[in-house]
């Protein structure tokens, strides 16, 4: 099941509709002021479905299909995984800074692609870790041969102007200087994954972001030949986690989800089909 709040107008008006009929259809999202009883992990199963929340712009790890189907690497792990667990899913598709509220209100359950950080685990379980992350700056094609770039820091005096997404985790040497006023200058903070559309338009000059995602996206954007990965910058970001929200899930649902996770990853790598 799918459910969607919030429909950027960015999506185009035939995405926002199929989204909006998921909702009217499915009728699966849980009223704002209750979430409803909290999941607990009770005689070898989930006591209710377990609710997951996705972004639709980010490939190829979350995202959203023509007709509103949601899609991605981290959709597809879990859903295996929660199969595996005998727990109903039910995907919540909408903003990431809405996701993080829901989190902490207890609309939703569980997000994926987190960050370990110590201020998000006082209000968060953490699954086991499922893939590694590397940032990468993305930049015009034209200006990689105008630039000097060995790290964050080389943006301190310069006119460029860099673009992260707001309200998430983009690595120590981010956090480092995120505090620096001649650094906060030159940072644009704007909620959207996709943010490539703004580098080529000139509107930033670079996006940090995952390695992974930016170039999937620049090609299925058709802007891989205005926006490229600048080479000799990649930061490894380290793992991320499925991200539980305290307020919805209760502290014993985290073990068998899990060993659920685990055995998945390892018959996938026993496969050869590790994503």
């Amino acid at each position: 099941m799918a459910s969607f709040w919030g429909c950027p107008r960015r999506f185009g008006a035939a995405v926002c509709a199929a989204l909006a009929l998921l909702l009217a259809v499915d009728g699966s999202l849980r009223p704002a002021e209750a979430s409803g009883p909290v999941m607990r992990w009770e005689r070898g199963t989930c006591s209710r479905p377990l609710y997951f929340g996705i972004t639709p712009d980010w490939p190829p790890y979350q995202y959203v299909s023509p007709s509103g189907s949601p899609l991605g690497d981290d959709v597809a792990l879990i859903r295996e995984t929660a199969k595996a667990l005998g727990c109903p899913l039910v995907v919540e598709i909408t903003s990431w800074s809405r996701l993080l509220s829901g989190l902490l209100s207890g609309k939703i359950d569980v997000i994926g692609g987190a960050s370990w950080t110590k201020e998000r685990a006082r209000n968060h379980h953490y699954s086991s870790p499922y893939r590694q992350e590397t940032l990468g700056l993305f930049v015009r094609s034209v200006d990689v041969g105008k630039l000097t770039l060995t790290g964050l820091s080389s943006f301190i005096g310069t006119p460029l102007r860099l673009g992260v997404v707001a309200d998430t985790y983009i690595g120590g040497e981010y956090e480092k200087l995120v505090d620096d006023p001649a650094f906060k200058k030159i940072v644009v903070e704007d909620p959207r994954q996709d943010q490539f559309a703004l580098v080529a338009t000139k509107r930033i000059d670079a996006f940090l972001t995952d390695s992974g995602s930016g170039l999937y996206s620049i090609y299925r954007n058709g802007l891989d030949d205005t926006v490229t990965l600048y080479p000799g910058y990649l930061l490894d970001n380290g793992p991320v986690y499925y991200m539980f929200g305290k307020a919805s899930v209760d502290a014993s649902v985290i073990p068998p989800f899990n060993k659920a996770l685990e055995d998945v990853l390892a018959r996938r790598s026993a496969a050869g089909t590790q994503q």
